[in-house]
């Protein structure tokens, strides 16, 4: 895996759910309308009995004459928008990004670390193929600290992440 490839394959991911968070949840509604319609489960929304209320905020300047006006109240889709889905998007949205960099410093430098990667690969061994054979091979070694360190998060990445995996998954069938 190269990884300016992967990052970059990360970014469309973060333009993706973006776009997503805009225009999307009709896209999740109709997918999920067909699930239940699989199902036979009638999909809908169920209303709280506190419904949440919108309410126009006044600035310090304006008079009291309008305060009659009509109260808003959420859908409950609407409400379920906002609450969950917004709120989820945003989520991915947020740990991608983070995934990526660090303010405005990258967390790694992608060619340094493919130049290492490479120079490590001249070095190996065939009995050293799998992720977790190099990584004991560089801990026994005392080598490449930095080739390490990426296979360390390689092979820890499925457990920390698991979430993203259903997300990924949500991004390959809406794609299909």
């Amino acid at each position: 895996m190269r990884i300016d490839e992967a990052m970059s394959s990360v970014g469309a991911l973060v333009e993706f759910f973006k776009d997503y968070r805009e225009n999307g949840f009709g896209k999740a509604l109709d997918c999920v309308r067909a699930i239940a319609s699989d199902l036979e489960i009638y999909p809908m929304f169920v209303e709280k009995n506190n419904k949440r209320k919108v309410v126009k905020k006044r600035h310090f300047d304006e008079n009291d004459i309008g305060s009659s006006e009509p109260v808003h109240e959420l859908s409950p889709q609407e409400s379920f928008r906002i609450q969950y889905f917004v709120y989820i998007v945003d989520q991915a949205i947020g740990s991608f990004e983070r995934r990526l960099q660090n303010g405005h410093i990258s967390d790694i430098n992608a060619d340094d670390l493919f130049n290492k990667l490479k120079l490590l690969q001249k070095h190996l061994s065939v009995e050293h193929n799998t992720a977790n054979g190099i990584l004991n091979y560089l801990k026994m070694m005392n080598i490449y600290p930095v080739s390490c360190l990426a296979y360390r998060i390689l092979l820890t990445v499925p457990i920390t992440v698991a979430s993203a995996e259903k997300i990924l998954q949500f991004y390959l069938i809406t794609n299909e």
